[in-house]
């Protein structure tokens, strides 16, 4: 009967270690997929570019040569590629850009989102028109075309400006040409310092039968844009963008 007992004991320790051992490898596995996410998806987020700059907006004045509003432009380009390794067939449904939020605010003005323009000229306007309320959605297609906000279903760049409006403004009569550049806000006698910011935003690719988001956080504007005029940077490191399926 003793012997019994103990037969018992050991084999309910031994489900209770199994259970344990269980339980540990989905937990690592879990914590593994929440820090290192996807390894093998069908499209990968290969490259960020960052053009920092600047430019001013004439405003109406009859009595003035120039009289300007100067606003700070950050424009974003995300390419996405189709991954090599991923021997399935797979086609891009959309790509969205959404839940932009302030992370650190500028000293001096503040950011707002533009999707790219859809009429003939420069590719952004910062008008209300073009302003992102919500989200930005680029649909699947044949190829990219950025003004009808399509991107390629195989792989493509999308583009979107943060842009940090009404820094300040400029009237003068003296000067004979505007260089329409970062340089353009030393005459606001402010600092880099005081328009840097950091800015948070998730990026979801959709596919016929799955989807994968990541959250990107950015630092802007990048550079010294102030002695530059216009800075660039392309970001090819992605281990700080985690994709996962939701």
């Amino acid at each position: 009967m003793e012997e019994e007992k103990k037969k018992k004991v050991v084999h309910i320790s031994v489900i209770i270690c199994m259970a344990i051992m269980l339980v540990s490898v989905v937990g690592l596995i879990m914590l593994k997929y929440e820090v290192e996410g996807e390894k093998n998806m069908p499209f990968t987020l290969s490259k960020i570019m960052i053009v920092s700059t600047a430019e001013g907006m004439q405003n109406a004045d009859e009595e003035n040569k120039w009289n300007f509003q100067i606003m700070q432009n950050n424009d974003l380009y995300f390419i996405i590629q189709k991954n090599e390794n991923y021997k399935k067939e797979a086609k891009i449904e959309k790509v969205i850009l959404d839940n932009f939020q302030m992370i650190e605010n500028p000293q001096v003005g503040s950011f707002k989102e533009y999707m790219p323009n859809s009429t003939e000229g420069r590719t952004f306007l910062n008008t209300e028109e073009f302003l992102i309320e919500d989200k930005l959605e680029y649909r699947g297609a044949g190829k990219t075309n950025l003004k009808n906000l399509e991107i390629s279903n195989q792989g493509g760049t999308i583009q979107l400006r943060v842009a940090n409006e009404h820094i300040g403004e400029y009237i003068s009569n003296e000067e004979e040409q505007i260089i329409h550049d970062g340089t353009l806000i030393q005459k606001l006698d402010l600092t880099n310092e005081q328009l840097k910011g950091k800015i948070s935003f998730d990026l979801t690719i959709k596919l016929e039968d799955k989807a994968f988001k990541a959250n990107i956080i950015l630092e802007l504007p990048y550079g010294d844009i102030l002695t530059e005029g216009t800075t660039s940077i392309e970001k090819t490191n992605m281990d700080d963008i985690i994709f996962k399926r939701v």
